[in-house]
């Protein structure tokens, strides 16, 4: 199989799939990388995660989730 990633890695990438569905593939990837750019994938409280949200579709839903 392919090369193992980290937890950090596969989380990531985890959260690229939930933001994908309906939803531009580079509007979620942009998002993601942001997030991550700005230290906040990991550390960042509903609110400060949100604001990164809003180019993906059901920002509303996802944010409940969260």
């Amino acid at each position: 199989m392919g090369k193992k990633g980290s937890n950090k890695d596969i989380h990531l990438e985890l959260s690229f799939c939930i933001l994908t569905p309906q939803s531009k593939a580079l509007n979620a990837w942009q998002a993601i990388t942001n997030l991550k750019k700005d230290d906040l994938i990991f550390k960042g409280t509903a609110e400060e995660l949100v604001e990164y949200l809003n180019i993906v579709r059901f920002k509303k839903i996802i944010r409940l989730s969260i």
